[in-house]
């Protein structure tokens, strides 16, 4: 949050946003724009594909059809990590390993790094993520553009 202004500025959501910054300080707390490039310079998170593990990362929508996701594990040439909501277990194959990550925002925030490690620990050739969260918050954003950050082709 930069607090240098006239008003205060989210650089970078997160657990906290707006909502609950805006009863403490007294005032409209606003958000600056994730691809802003002033806003890039004040807050370092925003350059570049932050945390991206050294195998190559595949979003994926949570309404991807099966035999989609199935194409997906056949096509990857290697070992595959899910990463994925409850639920999913009955969608991989032998060659593939599921991480259950937390339906919550909170949960699957504190378990996304360590999952993304857990899985380059486990040698795959690719890490498909369920994408989480369709809500709007500034959590499950936070959630969405460190995702995508990730599975960055150009890192």
């Amino acid at each position: 949050i930069d607090l240098t202004g006239e008003r205060p500025v989210v650089l970078r959501r997160g657990v906290l946003g707006s909502q609950e910054l805006e009863p403490v300080l007294g005032v409209t707390v606003e958000r600056a724009n994730a691809r802003d490039a002033e806003a890039a310079v004040r807050s370092p998170g925003l350059v570049g594909p932050h945390y991206a593990p050294r195998s190559p990362v595949r979003l994926l929508d949570a309404s991807t059809d099966p035999s989609d996701l199935e194409r997906q594990l056949a096509s990857a040439g290697g070992p595959v990590v899910l990463l994925a909501p409850p639920g999913w277990a009955g969608r991989v194959g032998p060659a593939s390993t599921l991480i259950e990550m937390p339906g919550g925002a909170e949960g699957f925030a504190r378990r996304l790094y360590s999952a993304l490690r857990e899985a380059d620990g486990l040698g795959a050739s690719v890490i498909l993520v369920v994408m989480p969260g369709s809500e709007d918050t500034d959590i499950w954003c936070a959630i969405r553009d460190r995702l995508e950050r990730a599975s960055d082709p150009g890192r």
